[in-house]
């Protein structure tokens, strides 16, 4: 959404919070199908959500978009990754279906 919207709600770092929840999601179901295709090598989902992440805030500043990307933005990122990589390390380690060699 065009940077110059006004979000109604007065939450601080809302769209910090906002990041970090879609990169989680994305890189946990990313991860996800991963696994669906047999091959969920965790090492290669955290830099893959990590590259999205610095990608889309250097193309904001790229792209006349009207967006400015911002450093808080990718740590945010970052951080949603972070944490989807560890549920599914948690997930390959405690759940018997996820027990594909996740440690690569």
């Amino acid at each position: 959404m065009p940077s110059n919207y006004q979000v109604s709600v007065s939450l601080p770092y809302l769209d910090k919070l906002v990041h970090f929840i879609m990169f989680g999601t994305w890189t946990f179901f990313y991860g996800l199908v991963r696994f669906l295709k047999g091959n969920i090598k965790l090492l290669g989902i955290f830099i893959w959500g990590s590259l999205f992440g610095l990608t889309i805030e250097f193309l904001q500043y790229l792209l006349p978009v009207n967006r400015s990307p911002e450093l808080l933005d990718f740590v945010a990122d970052l951080s949603g990754t972070v944490v989807a990589v560890l549920v599914l390390f948690v997930l390959a380690k405690n759940v018997p279906e996820f027990k594909v060699n996740a440690s690569q």
